[in-house]
């Protein structure tokens, strides 16, 4: 009961603080196949008292510093310290989603596509979960399991009533409590929380660099996404506008004419 009772007085204490502050900050480790290697990737799900902003840490990080590198006058040393930034931050994702803005049964999506940034704004999906008795302990929190397809993947995720508040990664959510852990039926996408934490300094519920952003529909973005899927890499480097004879992998060989392999995605469509 303890957790319980100093959410629900924490939530009590901010009700009238008019700026979005994150009220506590789930952590997670997620187990990814996004192409063809399996890669665990650490994503924050920070929790303010209408909006919430589940993003990667790293690729935060990883954008601030680059920022700086980009002003690095000597390219010697800039491609020295892209490199050092590059394995600092080790695995990085863009994708950031803020859920709650710009009204309640909205959410804001944004990623970038090659090497541009897009935003798009729409309404949450309706999500139909098929509640179980089944409970499992994940971070000290107790956690009943539900089920639910969500833009063509069917999750299983296990939420916490001792947190009652309706949050989840990406745009999971819609339940009596925290989702603390979601896995899709293909097992691509396994999340589960690692930690917990209140009174995060400085966690602001925003999207970040939201401005270097170009907007768009959903449905275009995902016409772009499409677009780039089926494209050998030599055809992706040029198109980033670097003349080169040939394309090589990381052992030197030849992957020019390689297709890229398909990616996957936590959305279906």
């Amino acid at each position: 009961m303890r957790k319980i009772i100093t959410f629900i007085l924490f939530f009590s204490a901010v009700v009238l603080n008019a700026q979005e502050t994150a009220l506590f900050r789930v952590t997670y480790d997620c187990d990814a196949l996004y192409s063809k290697t399996r890669k665990t990737y650490r994503w924050f799900l920070d929790v303010g008292k209408t909006q919430s902003v589940f993003y990667n840490p790293n690729n935060r990080a990883w954008a601030s510093e680059y920022d700086n590198i980009s002003k690095e006058a000597d390219i010697a040393t800039a491609l020295v310290r892209a490199q050092n930034v590059n394995k600092k931050y080790g695995n990085k994702n863009s994708l950031e989603v803020l859920t709650g803005a710009p009204s309640s049964d909205k959410y804001t999506y944004m990623r970038y596509i090659k090497t541009n940034k897009f935003i798009y704004t729409e309404k949450l999906p309706r999500i139909d979960w098929a509640l179980s008795d089944s409970t499992k302990t994940i971070c000290d929190y107790q956690c009943k399991k539900a089920v639910a397809t969500v833009y063509g993947r069917t999750w299983t995720v296990w939420y916490t009533p001792d947190i009652p508040v309706s949050a989840g990664p990406y745009v999971l959510k819609g339940l009596p409590g925290v989702i603390l852990e979601a896995c899709d039926a293909d097992n691509l996408f396994h999340f589960v929380a690692v930690g917990l934490e209140q009174n995060v300094s400085d966690a602001r519920i925003e999207l970040f660099e939201k401005d270097k952003a170009l907007k768009c529909s959903r449905s275009k973005f995902l016409k772009l996404r499409k677009a780039e899927e089926g494209k050998t890499y030599g055809e992706v480097v040029k198109e980033l506008g670097i003349n080169l004879v040939k394309a090589v992998d990381i052992n030197g060989k030849d992957i020019t004419n390689t297709v890229k392999p398909t990616s996957n995605y936590l959305d279906l469509e």
